[in-house]
């Protein structure tokens, strides 16, 4: 038999949403130990959550970094309290609770209620954060974006190519762009870069391109590996 939490992610007993991927899912906790505490589950039936593969525990932390940095922005509390218990519903789940205190994570305290009206305003305030994240992009962060692809690619970003990059584009870009890859996986960040690419390299290609190279030269990329960075890009850039 599923559970509640399966159900829940297949549309069979409303949430209040938050943020949803391929494989996670997360949504309010309707019995908040704070405002704002917010469940984040795999897609994947699994109880225990070390009984994940590393993978999905390490894109599941990464997607809960998300959230809990979305829920920075809305609640402004000391810290996004983490605990993961995980004997009330068998199916892995992350508590993210908005604290100022250690007794603030203490699941004994006196529940807050919420009406229906103030939980769906507290759902659409973390999913606004959580989908705008991304989202606000310039030009120079997405080439920042594309040209540490283009690094990690090869063997890691060496302080030649970070001193090249930052260059090109500037620290500031460059801190967004590395932040961006720290919480997601490489699916994901291709997905960005494609998305991005239809935003910014539309009218900019060879340009985006005239950078790869230069970058490559900079770091003088075994010519095989940079046949496979070139290759994966130019899909990428051909798709706008």
């Amino acid at each position: 038999m599923a559970t509640i939490f399966t159900r829940i992610i297949n549309g069979e007993i409303p949430c209040y949403k938050v943020a949803e991927n391929e494989h996670f899912f997360a949504f309010l906790d309707i019995q908040p130990v704070a405002k704002g505490h917010t469940l984040v589950v795999p897609k994947k039936e699994v109880d225990y959550i070390f009984d994940h593969d590393d993978e999905t525990l390490q894109n599941l932390i990464v997607f809960a970094k998300r959230v809990a940095k979305a829920m920075d922005k809305v609640f402004h509390a000391n810290r996004i309290g983490l605990s993961v218990i995980g004997l009330e519903v068998p199916h892995t789940h992350i508590h993210l609770i908005p604290i100022n205190s250690i007794g603030d994570m203490t699941f004994t305290n006196e529940r807050p209620e919420f009406s229906e009206e103030e939980m769906a305003e507290i759902a659409e305030a973390i999913a606004r954060q959580f989908n705008q994240s991304d989202k606000e992009f310039t030009y120079d962060e997405f080439l920042a974006l594309i040209l540490i692809y283009t690094a990690n690619a090869s063997d890691g970003v060496s302080l030649e190519e970070l001193d090249f990059i930052e260059k090109k584009v500037g620290k500031s870009c460059c801190e967004k762009s590395f932040e961006l890859f720290d919480r997601s996986s490489e699916v994901e960040i291709i997905e960005t870069i494609n998305d991005l690419s239809k935003q910014f390299a539309k009218n900019r290609k060879e340009e985006v391109l005239s950078d790869i190279q230069e970058l490559i030269n900079v770091d003088q990329i075994d010519q095989e590996v940079e046949e496979h960075i070139l290759r994966m890009l130019g899909k990428l850039l051909q798709t706008i």
